[in-house]
């Protein structure tokens, strides 16, 4: 049986005004913390969260909750509840980053915010019922249901799975609500999924999205900021160091920490150094001898989560950051996740110009292949190849059983073309490919727009991991904030124009015109990003007998989804500077823990009334 979630995760399940949800509400209530009611009396709304983050409005027939980070109070959220439009509108127009959970004219309606920071999902009871909840495993946990091999085994290919099965949920009969959507659900019979959100028209010069990206963020910021009295902020590249002189300017008491690196190259703690003596703000950096290494003891408190995620294998260095931060203090921790994605774009935009600016297409093109060593012939196929996403869904199917295609691959199609691991049996390589095909004959992309639709993709895996962080972090009493993904920072970024936004011969230039007067001058253009591989390949050569040892009872193993003589073999004798390698370690890692920790047994906690 499934375990449920630990007592310091949130969660919350909602359920349908119906009569039949009295067994699944007593099931569930006891691990819940709250509970709150329909109108009628039945259970609407149970789950554990902190008091603060949750905002609840009632009106004539219906009733609405904002759960999670926002500014709204009881009167703005009752205004709203006249239609799903009204709601469309707030949701919208909000800064923060919630879930909105409302009941209209006797359906429910649950959302999210853009990205899958805070994602949706549900489930079908045998009975006709359709439960949500923001966590598949709790859904998994309620009714009995088991791992989907097949969506496992893709997991293995780590955030190169193609949308929307790198959102899909990882058990059988749970389904994720799609990016930009909101799931309804009526009281009895199946649940329809509704888009409120798409993309902005890239319209915006650099100078206006400038201004719009400061504001967006400020806000994002802003809000995350009127509890607390005491904050700490990452302070490593230019993205949290944006985010670290926005948190300068608020009354809150700020501490900024600095990871140092073994890499003599990165000059993260040169430029922060700089930064905070400019600010004037406190300033404490983690030493080597003190942050552990990649997959150092990996597997010794493996984070509660929905899904395996490669930050798994961080586990003990972001335990060691966490506590720092509790022990300065501060509960609340921001980051500039979520900036790399949002700024620095992907390649692919460089084709949806060529036709009307040719020239700069071209430019960035050869700069993006001089930087990347990319073949030539291979460039230009994929610059000029007009095929649909669900073809070229199916040529990734094709691919996934043959070599990797190396670092040297572009990356201006629809996706990265990738391989499974030399470990990875060749009938869960077939099952892969089998799901990948099916997928391909409905499967929509984010965006018509290539490049849009790869930046959106690497965001919501992005935030994906992020949620990783939450667990880790909550065993200290901290919260972890990215004002990056917020939506109308998001909204923000991309309503600029891509070649104003995205430049192979400027760094972010956005976030530098965005930042002019926030940032200091002398970080204020940082052309430099440290790349971590150091930590990366210490981690594997000084764990490399734990991870074998890790291993040798697999639980892959015994879904068909690993073979251990294989996987012993490799990891015993390739190099850690081996990217491919590297590449195919960290989801295998992950997926192992997550699969480990299914299997643990559940713990209870007070019932609710």
């Amino acid at each position: 049986m499934l375990p449920f979630p630990e007592p310091e995760v949130p969660w919350f399940l909602v359920l349908p005004d119906h009569p039949d949800v009295f067994p699944w509400y007593d099931r569930a209530r006891q691990h819940a913390t709250r509970s709150l009611r329909h109108p009628s009396g039945r259970p609407w709304l149970l789950g554990r969260w902190p008091d603060e983050d949750l905002c609840i409005a009632v009106g004539r027939g219906r009733h609405a909750a904002a759960l999670g980070v926002h500014r709204v109070d009881h009167d703005v959220l009752e205004a709203r509840l006249r239609s799903h439009a009204s709601l469309d509108s707030f949701a919208r127009s909000e800064p923060g980053s919630f879930h909105l959970i409302a009941s209209v004219d006797g359906e429910l309606r649950v959302q999210g915010p853009v990205l899958h920071g805070r994602r949706v999902v549900h489930a079908s009871t045998p009975d006709g019922l359709v439960l949500v909840s923001d966590r598949a495993d709790v859904l998994a946990w309620l009714l009995g249901l088991d791992v989907d091999p097949a969506l496992l085994g893709l997991r293995l290919l780590g955030e190169a799975v193609p949308h929307p099965l790198g959102i899909a949920p990882l058990f059988t009969g749970v389904d994720a609500v799609d990016v930009g959507h909101y799931v309804v659900v009526p009281p009895r019979g199946s649940a329809r999924q509704v888009r409120w959100w798409r993309p902005p028209e890239p319209t915006r010069s650099l100078a206006d999205g400038a201004a719009a990206l400061q504001d967006a963020l400020t806000d994002a910021v802003r809000v995350r900021t009127a509890r607390p009295a005491r904050a700490s902020c990452d302070l490593a590249g230019v993205d949290s160091t944006a985010v670290c002189g926005l948190l300068a300017r608020e009354d809150v008491e700020l501490r900024a920490f600095t990871v140092a690196s073994p890499d003599p190259y990165d000059d993260d703690l040169v430029f922060a150094g700089r930064t905070v003596a400019a600010l004037g703000v406190a300033h404490e950096v983690v030493r080597t001898d003190v942050m552990p290494v990649v997959y150092q003891d990996f597997a010794a408190t493996p984070p509660a989560l929905d899904e395996p995620s490669p930050i798994s294998v961080e586990n003990g260095r972001l335990d060691v950051l966490f506590r720092l931060v509790a022990e300065s203090g501060c509960t609340d921790h921001f980051g500039g996740y979520g900036g790399d994605e949002l700024l620095h774009g992907s390649p692919a935009w460089f084709t949806s110009y060529l036709r009307t600016d040719p020239g700069l297409a071209l430019r960035n093109v050869r700069g993006s292949r001089a930087n990347g060593r990319w073949p030539r012939g291979e460039t230009a196929r994929q610059a000029l190849d007009p095929r649909s996403y669900g073809n070229w869904m199916r040529r990734f199917a094709d691919r996934l059983g043959g070599p990797p295609p190396g670092t040297r691959h572009p990356a201006l199609d629809w996706g990265a073309v990738t391989a499974f691991g030399p470990w990875t049996p060749v009938e869960a390589v077939r099952l892969a490919q089998q799901r990948v095909r099916e997928a391909s004959r409905s499967a929509r992309p984010l965006s018509e727009v290539r490049g849009l639709h790869r930046d959106l993709t690497m965001m919501v895996a992005c935030s994906g991991m992020l949620r990783a962080f939450g667990p880790v972090a909550a065993r200290h009493g901290v919260t972890v904030h990215a004002p990056f993904y917020d939506d109308r920072v998001i909204e923000a970024g991309l309503s600029v124009r891509a070649q104003d936004r995205i430049s192979r011969w400027r760094y972010k230039p956005l976030l530098a015109e965005a930042m002019r007067g926030i940032v200091p001058d002398v970080s204020l253009h940082r052309a430099t990003k440290a790349e971590g591989s150091a930590v990366e390949h210490q981690g594997i050569v000084r764990n490399r007998r734990a991870i074998l040892e890790y291993f040798e009872e697999s639980r892959l193993a015994e879904l068909g989804l690993l073979d251990r003589r294989a996987f012993h073999q490799h990891v015993s004798t390739t190099s850690a500077t081996a990217q491919d390698f590297t590449a195919h370690l960290f989801p295998s890692v992950a997926c192992e823990m997550w699969l480990r920790r299914l299997a643990g047994a559940p713990t209870d906690v007070e019932q609710v009334p």
